[in-house]
């Protein structure tokens, strides 16, 4: 790490005003061929066909400039050797101490939807189409004598950006040391008991949070591997994405955080469901980590 010069990784979105700017452009265009068919198949005058429609385009265009002349909003993710400043550069930043750091690791499939500080859930800073990082961060009022408690952030991240790049390696260099382990203990050990055949819904829950332990688990043996330069030239095979074992994954990994959510879901039969994804995800782990050959 380069001393104490922080690093920003910016990931900019399209905001409503976007989106409504090109919804605007695509009917104008689309009213124009409709004009077009309509108005000739009525015969009226070619001039006029032609005003009519020159109109709708020129608008479709000007609309559509508009649009793009509108700033974007943007999710930012700062670290230097003390600090972590994150959020959205449009509503608010977050200052937390690095000493806070619990965990980083790379958030699997790329997001599905833009999420801001805005809605209801403020840790999911994602944007659609791009990847992300998963951060757990220790809460400051957690009672003395009580378990840890950690916050779950998803950032997002463009992974083919150099600053991202080195904000995501600092992370990995500041967060608490996991041993990289020949046989990693979230994928080793007895397979733990049903959600469905849990008697009760509190036992149910348990074992839901023992899931969620479990996927974090395997998340943060494997975040080494996808964000260490370093460790990733000496074992290649675990990210070579052209091994089956590694391809299968990636999918469980896409499919645990898919089902994933940050309480017990009220639907029992849905939480069963994931908890037999982070199953698959960490039999898959092992696989992937077994046989370089395969």
């Amino acid at each position: 790490m380069s001393g104490s010069v922080s690093v920003t990784s910016r990931t900019e979105y399209l905001g409503v005003g976007h989106r409504v700017a090109a919804a605007a452009a695509a009917a104008l265009l689309a009213a124009a061929l409709v004009a077009l068919v309509i108005l000739r198949a009525a015969e009226v005058d070619s001039a006029l066909v032609a005003g009519v429609v020159a109109g709708a385009v020129m608008g479709s265009i000007a609309v559509a400039a508009v649009g793009r002349q509108l700033s974007r909003g943007a999710v930012i993710l700062t670290v230097d050797d003390e600090w972590i400043y994150l959020g959205d550069e449009d509503v608010t930043i977050e200052e937390i101490a690095v000493r806070r750091l619990r965990s980083v690791a790379p958030g699997g499939a790329v997001a599905t939807s833009t999420s801001s500080m805005r809605g209801s859930s403020a840790r999911r800073l994602t944007v659609k189409g791009c990847g992300y990082l998963q951060l757990e961060i220790a809460r400051l009022d957690t009672a003395p004598g009580d378990d840890e408690v950690v916050d779950r952030w998803q950032v997002a991240v463009m992974g083919s950006d150099p600053a991202a790049q080195e904000v995501a390696a600092r992370l990995v260099a500041l967060a608490p040391h996991r041993r990289v382990a020949d046989t990693p203990v979230a994928a080793t050990g007895p397979r733990m008991a049903r959600v469905a055949d849990a008697g009760t819904d509190e036992a149910a829950q348990r074992l839901w949070e023992a899931a969620t332990r479990m996927h974090d688990a395997v998340m943060s043996e494997y975040a080494p591997y996808e964000l260490d330069t370093d460790l990733a030239l000496r074992s290649p095979d675990v990210t070579d994405v052209t091994r089956p074992a590694v391809q299968r994954f990636q999918e469980a990994m896409d499919a645990a955080e898919a089902l994933r959510t940050d309480r017990f879901p009220d639907d029992r039969d849905y939480a069963d469901r994931y908890q037999r994804s982070v199953f698959v995800l960490r039999d898959a782990w092992q696989r992937c980590l077994a046989d370089p050959a395969d």
